[in-house]
C-alpha cells in the first residue's frame, strides 16, 4: 500500500511537471522576445523609409509601428514569465535602453511638428546600435527556455525511473506474498 501511495505521489508530481511545461509553451519567453525583436526591426525599417524620403511622408503608419513596438516592449517588461530574464546581462542592459528609445520616439512623434530627416536618421542610428543587443536578448530568452525544458525533461526521466523501480518492487512483494500463501 505504501508503494502504491509513493507511486501515486510520483505520478502527480510528473503530471504537474508536464502541465508546467505546457504552460511555458503557451506564455513563452522566447515568443515574447521574438515579437519584441520583430517589431523593433519593423519600426527601424519604417524610420529608415522616413529618413531616406525626400518628401515628408504621413506619420500615421510610423505612429502605429511605434505603438506596436511600445506595446511589445511593455509586454516583455511586465509579463511574469520574463522575470527569470531580469537577472541576465542582456536584459539588464538592453531593456533600459529600449525604454529610453520608446520615450524618445513618443516625444518625437507626439509633437505637432513633424520630425526632420536628420532626426529620423539619428533614430535609425540608435536602432542600428541597439540591434545586436535586441538579438542577444532573444538569444538569452532562447537559452533560458532551453535550460528550463532540459531541467523538466531530466526531472521527468528521474521520476519515470523511480516509478519503474516501485512497480518492480511492488511486483516482487506481490510475488513473495503469493508464494508464501501458496506454500
Amino acid at each position: 500500500q505504501k508503494a502504491v501511495a509513493v507511486l501515486l505521489a510520483l505520478q502527480v508530481t510528473q503530471q504537474q511537471s508536464i502541465r508546467k511545461s505546457s504552460d511555458l509553451r503557451s506564455d513563452s519567453i522566447t515568443a515574447l522576445a521574438f515579437q519584441l525583436e520583430r517589431e523593433f526591426l519593423r519600426l527601424r525599417q519604417a524610420l529608415e523609409l522616413h529618413a531616406q524620403s525626400e518628401v515628408p511622408k504621413p506619420l500615421k503608419e510610423l505612429r502605429l509601428r511605434s505603438d506596436i513596438f511600445a506595446s511589445r516592449f511593455q509586454v516583455m517588461h511586465d509579463t511574469p514569465s520574463t522575470t527569470a530574464l531580469h537577472e541576465q546581462r542582456a536584459y539588464m542592459e538592453t531593456m533600459p535602453r529600449l525604454e529610453a528609445l520608446v520615450t524618445r520616439i513618443d516625444q518625437l512623434l507626439g509633437s505637432d511638428k513633424a520630425p526632420s530627416q536628420n532626426e529620423f536618421q539619428q533614430l535609425v542610428e540608435e536602432f542600428n546600435g541597439l540591434g545586436p543587443d535586441v538579438q542577444e536578448l532573444t538569444m538569452a530568452a532562447n537559452r533560458h527556455v532551453s535550460s528550463l525544458l532540459e531541467e523538466q525533461e531530466s526531472t521527468m526521466l528521474t521520476q519515470s525511473g523511480h516509478i519503474m523501480v516501485l512497480i518492480v518492487a511492488q511486483l516482487v512483494i506481490l510475488l513473495l506474498v503469493w508464494c508464501l500463501k501458496n506454500r
